[in-house]
Order: C-alpha cells, then structure tokens, then sequence
C-alpha cells in the first residue's frame, strides 16, 4: 500500500525505506517517518516527514554480512580439514590395532612353537636317558653276573 493512501487515511508511516536523489544527483539511503499533519477540525492538510540517511547502516550490514558469509565459508573449510584429519586419524588407529592384533597372534604362535620345542626336547631327553640307564643297568647286570661267576 503507499505513502499517500496510508497518509490520507490518517495513519503515520514509520521507516519507510527508499533511496532518494540528492540536488547533485547520488542516490541516499533514507528510512522515512511521515506523519499526517492536521488543521483545527482534524482535516488532513499536509504532511510531516523525517528522513535518517541509513547509507552507512546498509553499509554496515553490507560489511558484516560480507564477514558472516566469510566466516562461514572459514567454518566450512576448516571443519572440511577436521573431517579429513578424523578420518585419517581412525584409519591409522585402525591400522595400528590390526597390526597389534598380528604381533599379538605371532608372538602366541611363537610361544605355542616354543612350549611344543620343549616337550619334544624333553621327550627325547627322557627316551635318551631311559636308554642310557636301561643300557647301563644291563651292563652293571653282566658286570654282577660275571662277577658272581668268578667267586
């Protein structure tokens, strides 16, 4: 709805905002206040305007727009980089427990090859020895028996 249809109806128009020339002709930024000015009776005969150049609040917001679209953008990057610094991150973790996990089974099969190598030694050392004193307990068995032979 416009300017003047609001003012005839006698209602005030607050920070209405346009762009107005100047007499050397650049363009301004205004937020308008017009209000309907009235005579005795109350009848409508003319108008009261404020105008606030709002030039370097647009600039202003331009500016701190600008910077919000800015830090976005920085926002975005760097959690772009956090991302990919994660990810690498639980790769590398991953890789190392998979890697722990191989030490930790060679080093069961080291010590299940090891414990295996023990009994066996120990089996022949036993067989060996069994051999051993069965030979040297014939033995001592002729040497008796000759012995008691010659008496």
């Amino acid at each position: 709805m416009g300017v003047l249809a609001r003012l005839r109806r006698g209602e005030r128009v607050d920070h209405f905002e346009t762009v107005r020339r100047t007499k050397d002709g650049r363009a301004v930024h205004i937020s308008l206040t017009v209000s309907p000015v009235r005579d005795d009776r109350g009848v409508i005969v003319g108008a009261s305007k404020v105008a606030r150049d709002i030039t370097e609040r647009l600039l202003a917001q331009e500016a701190l727009r600008r910077a919000h679209d800015e830090l976005e953008e920085r926002v975005r990057a760097r959690t772009a980089e956090l991302v990919n610094a994660y990810e690498s991150l639980r790769l590398e973790t991953a890789e190392r427990q998979r890697v722990e996990e191989e030490r930790i089974q060679l080093l069961t099969r080291l010590v299940l090859a090891q414990e295996d190598e023990r009994r066996r030694i120990a089996r022949e050392l036993h067989d060996q020895l069994g051999q051993q004193l069965t030979a040297l307990r014939l033995t001592l068995e002729t040497v008796k028996a000759q012995s008691a032979g010659r008496n």
